[in-house]
């Protein structure tokens, strides 16, 4: 595998150790020559120059790779050296960007208007790993594909659950896919009458939605032991909590926003009205105490700054919290916040790094599993022309074998679930489907396909 990585800053620094493991043909393009020094491997060709420079890009051979990967510090430089290496004959291009103005389209639209195939926003993903840290507790597990535009999520049903001893289709509604019910290790889902699947204490159920609806499923599935959280209180003001603000629509009011800034608390306050917004700076201690947080909350650090993240901590530490996730903006400091025991690390960056790297197992590798938890094994196959497969429905990889589904289908920039798109008709030709052998059959699931 053939990959050109175009930049090397924090995301590109991450996703080369991540390539070096596996042992990809990579191809490293920056302008730095003291990072190309720090980075010195006998397995690395190394171009010293401009992303932008049609000759550099011809000495880093882009038209044979299979992944071209722009992450330099400048999204305008990282979107024109995607155009230009895909018309040079890159096969896939993705490209870093931080600036949210960016988007003021839907992605998908954008990346088709710029001709690059994936943007990576590490404040987007950010934005949603903290969503779905407000949204998580240790019965759900949220998961995103196709470039986080299809959400999984594996759900446990405990003894105290409102969801034991109820009906599947009495539950899940409204464009919601259930791609398995296990229990004690085996998919006990039956597809054909959803009506006779009862859930009981022990089942992980595994459901599947496109854009927010997963969240939104869940926050009301598990509304009271959301309140039972008592609260989330956001300290500092960040793009990543921009973007969960955004996400978290309708559950504003268990937020608590601490700003020292009056200025900025009252325009967030004015775009979020439902949204609690304190004045105080939690970098004082003494105005911690004062707030009198409850000691079940969540705390989320989340300035731009670490050290003031840092303190933050420290602060809502001193004051009892225990539930506490830093946001780390640089990479090279997450190994520090993990020696203090803080566990729900959101790091922007990285998050673009394992994002880029899924990206490649998804679209390249093809070879994964379906979601952190689950039994289930999964690949991303593209359908050719001439595969058995075009023309039939999304059932029929079922109805060949029971273990394999279709969870999803990509096409043109647009997503199709197995059970909620009733009005699909067949698969054609260049589509990308999502298949998951439900007992972690890998080996027969690739046999199918090939």
């Amino acid at each position: 595998m053939f990959v050109v990585i175009a930049g090397v800053g924090t995301v590109g620094r991450f996703i080369l150790d991540q390539f070096i493991e596996e042992n990809a043909n990579i191809t490293l393009i920056e302008a730095d020559a003291n990072k190309l020094k720090e980075l010195e491997n006998d397995d690395i060709l190394f171009v010293k120059g401009d992303m932008l420079s049609h000759y550099n890009l011809r000495q880093a051979n882009v038209a044979a790779c299979d992944l071209f990967i722009a992450c330099s510090n400048i999204d305008s430089v990282n979107i024109v050296g995607c155009q230009i290496a895909k018309r040079l004959g890159a096969k896939r291009c993705v490209a870093r960007v931080y600036s949210e103005d960016i988007f003021p389209i839907e992605v998908e639209e954008l990346e088709k208007y710029l001709g690059v195939d994936w943007l990576v926003s590490p404040s987007r993903l950010a934005g949603f790993k903290l969503t779905a840290t407000l949204l998580e507790n240790e019965n759900v597990i949220i998961d995103s594909y196709f470039a986080t535009k299809l959400q999984i999520a594996k759900l446990s049903v405990t003894e105290n659950s409102n969801l034991s001893g109820k009906k599947l289709d009495k539950i899940f509604k409204n464009k919601l896919s259930v791609i398995a019910i296990y229990r004690n290790n085996v998919n006990v889902l039956d597809t054909h009458h959803r009506k006779n699947n009862v859930l009981t204490a022990g089942d992980d159920i595994i459901i599947a939605s496109v854009k927010n609806k997963v969240m939104d499923t869940i926050s009301d599935l598990y509304e009271k032991e959301l309140k039972k959280k008592n609260h989330i209180y956001i300290a500092g003001v960040s793009k990543p909590v921009l973007s969960a603000l955004h996400l978290f629509g309708k559950r504003l009011n268990a937020i608590t926003l601490l700003e020292k800034n009056i200025t900025i608390a009252q325009d967030i306050k004015k775009d979020f009205p439902t949204l609690n917004v304190i004045n105080i700076d939690p970098a004082k201690y003494s105005q911690i105490k004062k707030a009198r947080l409850s000691p079940n909350s969540i705390f989320i650090c989340a300035s731009e700054d670490d050290a003031d993240n840092l303190t933050y901590a420290l602060n809502a530490e001193e004051s009892g919290l225990t539930r506490i996730a830093p946001i780390v903006h640089g990479i090279d400091k997450v190994r520090f916040f993990r020696r203090l025991n803080y566990e729900n690390i959101i790091c922007p960056s990285e998050l673009a790094g394992q994002e880029i790297f899924r990206y490649f197992d998804e679209n390249i590798k093809k070879d994964f599993t379906l979601i952190k938890g689950s039994h289930a094994k999964a690949i991303i196959k593209e359908l050719e022309p001439d595969s058995p497969w075009v023309g039939k429905s999304l059932t029929c990889i079922r109805d060949f074998n029971e273990d394999f589904r279709v969870v999803a289908v990509w096409r043109n920039g647009h997503i199709y679930l197995n059970e909620a798109d009733k009005d699909f008709s067949t698969l054609k030709a260049e589509d990308h489907i999502l298949i998951t052998s439900l007992s972690g059959n890998r080996k027969e699931l690739i046999k199918l396909l090939n």
